[in-house]
């Protein structure tokens, strides 16, 4: 081969080894690329899960501190007593300042003492009772008594959960003694509404004959006069019905629909009255400490004297021989509810207090249920009336004993500060007159007691059975210029118009006639706001000559009074 093709060959030998080597160079260069790439993808993503596994760490950290943020102001910022129990252990794990409270210790001293060392003992006896194979939330109600020896009951809760392996239980503690005395009025309230099935129409009928039987016994006592042998039997038949008249009014307190007949009174005088009518010839000496300002209260006169009446007679009867009694009142300005049915605001506070033997615990929650009764002979009216009418007055009643060391009863009566109460000497009034006076009842029996009783005060009286009747009665007298002085209407006509709406064309014709408004009982609540219904008084029935002769003459004085001003 000649040097020219042996140069020519080499020449295209180097040419192609170059290109050889370029295209090395350029696969090389593009595997790198590549595993560059591959590299850099794999970095990312390995970045890019560090990063994350950081992030859901910082995440995962936050909840667990939230967690314990939340768990911490659960239990240490909670208002009731909390401990973390080691059930196997029985040793407290956790405890926050309220329970530190409960158990008279720093929360800190309590974390690892035993269950058993813990106080209160009802305390103890109710975490004892939780058991670690327990997987339900459990309850359990404890009662204690504080140092002057009133009732309390606690809610004590157990939550099952497991901390670090080890079976817990969560304590949480429930005051539940104002919870449970709300519902024990309730229910006492409940009880008396059950009672409250005592038809008008049947009250009504009783005290009618009631009434037409009292009022022909007075009559016959003021007519035989203080001489005659009749007089004592008269006297002692007067007794027994008066008697069964309060035994009609307790049942009446529990009828429903019927309402007192306020007025405003200084209670001071029907404490008093009614403290000394009580214990007419008992042994039992009375101590009264009355505020000098004591305020009005709106009360009708002869609930209120039964309210007092039944309870100085169950102090008398339990101070067996005589004894002491301490009757304070007192002017209250409440600022909280005294009971689910007595609110805020000022009060007339009664206190009266024996030194007998006290009311046993287990039965101070009862004593003011209807029929419930420790007497032998006690009909269980007494203390379950009192309670009855002062929830119609929208006052209370309660009670604080202690065994041998006698019983307070509390009476609550809604006041009125800045009102006079009205001053009324009864027993000076004089019932005799001379006006003319116009009754409507229905009742033969209950018109002959109206006629005959007036009649010896000396009224001239004018009798009626229906109020149609009455309304053209006193139209026509006053046409004819000889107008009553005063009507005398029953409420309640069975078939026909009744008082009120007799009343009502009566004012229409005399916007001045006056009337007193009378019934046995009626739901109609025209008894107690009489004038809201345009008379000028109520009488209930059954009533005495006496009673009928006050009303008579009380209203008409009021309205000469107001006539000679």
């Amino acid at each position: 081969m000649s040097r020219d093709s042996l140069s020519k060959e080499l020449e295209l030998s180097r040419q192609e080894n170059s290109q050889v080597m370029l295209l090395a160079s350029i696969l090389l260069l593009v595997l790198t690329s590549v595993g560059l790439v591959a590299f850099g993808i794999s970095r990312t993503r390995s970045l890019s899960a560090v990063r994350h596994s950081r992030d859901e760490l910082a995440r995962t950290t936050e909840r667990l501190q939230e967690s314990e943020r939340r768990y911490r102001s659960a239990f240490d910022d909670a208002i009731v007593p909390k401990l973390l129990i080691d059930l196997e252990s029985r040793a407290v794990v956790d405890a926050n300042i309220p329970a530190g409270q409960l158990c008279r210790s720093e929360p800190s001293e309590l974390r690892g003492t035993d269950v058993a060392d813990l106080r209160p003992d009802w305390l103890v006896r109710a975490v004892s009772g939780f058991e670690p194979e327990n997987d339900d939330e459990s309850c359990r109600i404890e009662e204690w008594f504080d140092d002057s020896g009133a009732s309390h009951h606690a809610e004590v809760w157990a939550t099952p959960l497991s901390l670090e392996g080890k079976s817990c239980a969560l304590v949480t503690v429930h005051d539940i003694t104002e919870d449970r005395r709300v519902e024990e009025e309730r229910l006492r309230v409940d009880r008396l509404d059950s009672l409250g099935i005592l038809e008008g129409g049947i009250a009504h009928d009783f005290n009618n004959a009631l009434g037409a039987v009292l009022g022909h016994v007075s009559l016959a006592r003021r007519r035989v006069g203080n001489g005659s042998d009749a007089q004592p039997l008269l006297a002692a038949a007067e007794f027994a019905i008066d008697h069964a008249t309060t035994l009609t009014s307790q049942l009446l307190a529990f009828a429903k629909g019927g309402e007192p007949q306020r007025e405003l009174l200084d209670v001071r005088n029907v404490v008093f009255e009614s403290v000394s009518f009580a214990l007419s010839g008992s042994d039992v000496k009375v101590e009264y400490d009355f505020a000098d300002d004591l305020w009005a209260a709106q009360v009708d006169r002869g609930q209120l004297r039964q309210v007092i009446s039944n309870i100085v007679i169950n102090a008398d009867q339990a101070m067996e021989g005589g004894g002491r009694l301490i009757v304070r009142a007192r002017n209250l300005d409440a600022k909280e509810s005294l009971s689910l049915t007595a609110g805020p605001g000022p009060y007339v506070f009664v206190a009266i207090t024996d030194f007998g033997p006290g009311i046993p615990k287990d039965i101070q929650d009862r004593i003011m249920d209807p029929y419930f009764s420790t007497k032998p002979d006690g009909s269980g009216l007494g203390l379950a009336t009192a309670f009855a009418v002062l929830l119609r007055h929208r006052g209370w009643l309660d009670c604080t004993s202690a065994a041998g060391s006698g019983s307070t009863f509390s009476i609550y009566l809604s006041a009125q500060p800045d009102h006079v109460p009205t001053q009324v000497d009864e027993a000076r009034i004089d019932l005799t007159g001379s006006e003319s006076v116009l009754v409507m009842d229905d009742d033969p029996l209950v018109l002959e007691v109206y006629s005959k009783a007036l009649t010896d005060l000396g009224y001239r009286v004018e009798l009626v059975t229906d109020g149609l009747e009455a309304a053209k009665r006193y139209a026509t007298q006053r046409e004819s210029g000889r107008a009553f002085d005063l009507v005398i209407m029953d409420l309640t006509i069975p078939g026909g118009v009744g008082g009120k709406a007799a009343m009502e064309e009566v004012r229409q014709l005399d916007p001045q006639a006056l009337g007193i408004v009378a019934s046995g009982y009626c739901r109609d609540p025209v008894m107690s706001n009489y004038r809201d219904a345009g008379f000028a008084a109520s009488l209930s029935k059954p009533f005495s000559v006496e009673d009928l002769g006050r009303v008579v003459r009380r209203v008409l004085n009021e309205r000469d009074a107001q006539a000679s001003r």
